[in-house]
């Protein structure tokens, strides 16, 4: 390349002579001055050269440069491909409209592009007051400019699923919201394990390693709030002859139907659970004593007066005792278990309480003294 460049050069010297042949005192100044001439014919030559060799070299980066960002396009469109085949991706304007959603989104929701675009991300949310859900988690992210809660979607089919919403609030160069990116983890089948580690497979309800964390919480928040609860536990009376004389699924579809009858008729609040057995637990927040021996004559009269089939009469004996200050989990339920045990003795379809007050600290002081 570089000797193409040098016989271009001396041709052009050459043509250029025979111009200025006609000029005579200028071929006349080159006749005089021949070693000057060849000298500055040489220096440009050597600088046509060298800048030859330096355009080469330029062209020749160039393209390698071009080589290597074609390169690096390539691979991040690759990356962007696998995202939108894989993340669940949705972009909102700040008013929460959908202007961008990745084909995995789409296809994990049941809605297309064109669907998503002229709806709200309310379409998911399976709670009738959804329009203020949605605002509340876009008032959040603008705060705190990022969000992240797991929450229960519903997809264009109906069907439920869980997932780990990521909200990130998106701003301009004046540092306005201009939208939200929304990023979606389905963690449904974590749910699932978590179901099935803390659920009882028969009724439906909190098992007992379930009942004992939050019997556990609630007992935490008692103690730091100052606030009462109570608990219940009821056993079902001769539930071993039921088995002996209908068969065991006539006995688990007794549980199941007690179960069923107590979850139909408490709080939302309160925590149902079954502990063992024909046993059940409840935890009732905010309940005082004389209110949970209420509760518990309500349920004890539900289950005598219910008909079972083909089982005719079914009743259940209840223990009862409430927190006070100063008491711990092992004997707020020990107490409980006791009044249970009592309810038996005393002949079963009963209610009884546990707990007593505990003496204060003169009462204390004069029994000792005594």
């Amino acid at each position: 390349m570089g000797f193409k460049y040098l016989a271009s050069c001396f041709l052009l010297l050459l043509i250029s002579q025979s111009v200025l042949a006609y000029e005579f005192s200028l071929m006349t100044e080159i006749t005089l001055h021949p070693f000057f001439f060849l000298v500055s014919v040489a220096l440009i030559i050597l600088a046509l050269g060298t800048m030859a060799r330096t355009l080469n070299l330029l062209r020749s980066r160039g393209h390698k440069q071009l080589r290597q960002l074609k390169r690096e396009r390539q691979k991040t469109q690759r990356h962007l491909a696998i995202i939108d085949k894989h993340v669940l991706m949705v972009n909102t304007d700040q008013d929460g409209k959908v202007t961008k959603a990745s084909s995995a989104f789409c296809g994990h929701t049941g809605y297309t592009i064109k669907q998503l675009k002229s709806l709200t991300l309310e379409c998911l949310i399976p709670e009738s007051n959804r329009s203020s859900i949605l605002n509340k988690r876009y008032q959040e992210a603008s705060q705190k400019g990022f969000v992240s809660v797991e929450v229960q979607e519903k997809n264009a089919f109906g069907g439920l699923y869980w997932v780990k919403l990521q909200i990130e609030a998106q701003y301009d160069r004046n540092g306005s919201i201009i939208g939200f990116t929304e990023i979606r983890e389905d963690i449904s089948t974590q749910k699932k394990l978590e179901e099935l580690w803390m659920t009882d497979q028969l009724t439906g309800l909190y098992n007992r390693a379930r009942l004992d964390e939050l019997f556990e919480t609630e007992l935490r928040r008692a103690r730091r709030y100052g606030s009462q609860f109570s608990i219940l536990l009821l056993d079902i009376d001769h539930f071993k002859q039921i088995n002996d004389q209908y068969g065991h699924l006539t006995g688990d579809d007794v549980l199941f139907s007690v179960a069923d009858l107590l979850k139909k008729n408490i709080r939302d609040v309160d925590v149902l659970g079954r502990w063992g057995g024909e046993e059940f637990m409840l935890i009732l927040p905010n309940t005082n004593q004389s209110e949970a021996l209420t509760l518990a004559e309500k349920l004890r009269q539900l289950i005598q007066t219910h008909s079972f089939t083909p089982v005719k009469n079914v009743t259940a004996s209840f223990g009862v005792s409430s927190y006070i200050a100063g008491i711990d989990a092992e004997e707020l339920f020990k107490k409980a278990d006791e009044a249970l045990y009592r309810a038996k003795a005393k002949g079963r379809n009963r209610s009884e309480l546990g707990m007593q007050s505990l003496p204060s600290s003169n009462e204390r002081h004069s029994d000792q003294s005594a």
